[in-house]
């Protein structure tokens, strides 16, 4: 039988057992009862992260709570091939931060790092970190229910860039340095890498010291093309070139 599946789709942190009923936290609540006024016996898509959907329905739907019953229909969600991705961004303005979050997860991020530089022009104390990160994260989770991904995007904590660099986890590293690079993304990924960073800087961009810092760390240099890209849109450009060049090489095989 088809199953003409709703398009209201949420993320909950929690097992998805069949049989069980569980209560919504209280912001997927919310948008399900006063924005999109759903109402007992409506039909909706949880996902947790673990790689699939599966079909809820609301048994009990209040101003204060939403509960639902989690049923045995399930399908496979969108989980993305490798590379697995991690951004690290330089801190910029809030508002273009958050852009490349959701597009940078849009397009199949696995991880983001904001990393402080030395060009950075917004400082994020540690008594507001943990706020802003959270943020982020509210930011990533609905750009994964809204695509139809069903794995997760790790949001991390602010790292400075000297700590960033030192960090080694078997990935390709490329720094991207758009006055310096010399070669493009497409030669780096013919080495079919399990993981990738890609280290995007600030609107300044990176200092001569830093690069050379990244390189002597194994880092490599990058350009993403002829022209000189915001920062946010060297993040969301990163990301899709990485995409695309990995899935075409996978095309190949």
């Amino acid at each position: 039988m088809t199953i003409d599946w709703p398009r209201d789709r949420f993320y909950v942190d929690q097992p998805l057992t069949p049989g069980n009923q569980l209560e919504l936290p209280h912001h997927v609540a919310r948008q399900v009862n006063r924005v999109l006024r759903l109402k007992a016996g409506d039909s909706i898509v949880i996902f947790n992260g673990d790689g699939s959907d599966r079909l809820a329905t609301i048994s009990e739907s209040t101003r204060k709570h939403v509960r639902i019953d989690i049923t045995d229909v399930a399908r496979p969600g969108v989980v993305l091939s490798p590379p697995e991705i991690t951004l690290a961004l330089a801190l910029i303005k809030s508002d273009r931060f958050e852009l490349a979050v959701q597009k940078a997860t849009e397009l199949g991020v696995s991880a983001i790092v904001p990393v402080e530089t030395e060009r950075c022009v917004v400082s994020l104390p540690a008594d507001r970190a943990q706020s802003r990160v959270e943020r982020w994260q509210r930011i990533a989770t609905e750009a994964l229910e809204q695509c139809e991904r069903a794995d997760h995007v790790a949001i991390h904590m602010p790292v400075p860039f000297d700590d960033l660099i030192r960090q080694r986890d078997e990935s390709l590293d490329l720094i991207a340095a758009e006055r310096t690079g010399q070669s493009g993304l497409a030669g780096h990924l013919l080495r079919r890498p399990d993981r990738v960073r890609i280290l995007i800087g600030p609107e300044g961009g990176f200092t001569p010291d830093e690069i050379d810092a990244a390189e002597s760390k194994g880092w490599s240099r990058v350009t993403l093309g002829e022209t000189i890209l915001r920062s946010e849109t060297a993040a969301i450009a990163s990301v899709a070139m990485i995409r695309a060049l990995a899935s075409q090489a996978l095309s190949r095989e």
